[in-house]
């Protein structure tokens, strides 16, 4: 197209009826901060029909996508001046990928209580079980260290993927573990947070994450974090705050958990840096007010280049 701009390799274009698919499985996957809306919101096409059928089907003029070799990974809907709307997404695309421009979701600045703390180590994963997530390698990587004292709370939906739910259980089963590990489902959010304050460590080897909203949540709640180098989980998970293995490492992960299961004082160490990386995390009206000033400045440049 004689219009459309590139940026690396995302294109910032105006929106095609071929692209409607695209906008609705961007829109479910990441209607929850992020990350998937299926624990709240079942029905995928209702939710979509929600949020983006109108624009879509009704005002396509009014929508921009932001397209990746060929797949939608970002839109934006509604301005009734789609072409200042398509500048400023390009704007928006340029500071985003040329210039650094990142605003971090927020977190909610959580009172963290003295932990009890018993014989058993406290293992917290949050996530819904999809492949994604790497429960099979956590529970290959725990049947390794079952000499130690633990127990495993998966807290996630399990209906997203019903083969890879099915296999996991079956896995848990083979090899023992069915009495020490506990599937939560998707939880309310006051549930979460009990779970949180409950947990001596959060211990999730996903094989990749864009961001990792579980990790940040837990190193806000003082938990400290056994994670995967993956994607973003390095940039959301400070050093001091958690341990990081290679993705699908399953013998390093059982390392890595035997060695924290077996010491107190390290758990302590990793916890203390936690809640010291939480109190330097934006609260969700702090990344808003930074989103809010990117958009002004986006759009003050913008309106300087529409003819």
């Amino acid at each position: 197209m004689s219009n459309e701009q590139t940026t690396g390799e995302i294109v910032i274009r105006p929106y095609e009826a071929d692209d409607r698919a695209g906008v609705r499985n961007v829109c479910y996957e990441t209607g929850f901060m992020g990350e998937p809306v299926d624990w709240l919101w079942r029905d995928r096409e209702s939710f979509s029909d929600m949020f983006s059928g109108y624009w879509t089907d009704r005002e396509p003029g009014s929508a921009s996508v932001a397209d990746l070799d060929g797949e939608i990974v970002g839109y934006l809907l509604g301005c009734a001046d789609s072409r200042r709307v398509w500048n400023a997404g390009k704007l928006l695309a340029h500071h985003a990928f040329r210039r650094g421009c990142i605003v971090r979701p927020g977190t909610d600045r959580v009172v963290i209580e003295p932990r009890a703390r018993g014989q058993v180590v406290e293992l917290l994963a949050v996530g819904s079980v999809v492949p994604r997530k790497g429960y099979d390698i956590l529970v290959t990587a725990l049947a390794k260290i079952t000499d130690l004292a633990w127990r495993l709370i998966i807290a996630g939906d399990r209906e997203r993927s019903a083969q890879t739910v099915q296999r996991l259980d079956a896995e848990i089963v083979r090899l023992g573990l069915a009495g020490r590990i506990t599937f939560a489902g998707a939880v309310a959010p006051q549930r979460l947070m009990q779970l949180y304050a409950a947990a001596d460590l959060f211990v999730l080897p996903s094989r990749f994450e864009g961001y990792g909203m579980a990790y940040a949540e837990a190193i806000a709640h003082g938990v400290p974090v056994v994670g995967t180098q993956a994607g973003a989980i390095p940039d959301t998970v400070p050093a001091a705050a958690g341990v990081l293995v290679p993705p699908e490492d399953v013998d390093a992960l059982a390392a890595v958990l035997r060695r924290l299961t077996e010491s107190p004082s390290e758990r302590e160490r990793l916890a203390a840096g936690a809640r010291a990386a939480a109190a330097t995390f934006p609260t969700w009206p702090e990344s808003a007010r930074l989103f809010a000033r990117v958009l002004e400045q986006v759009a003050e440049q913008s309106a300087g280049q529409v003819e």
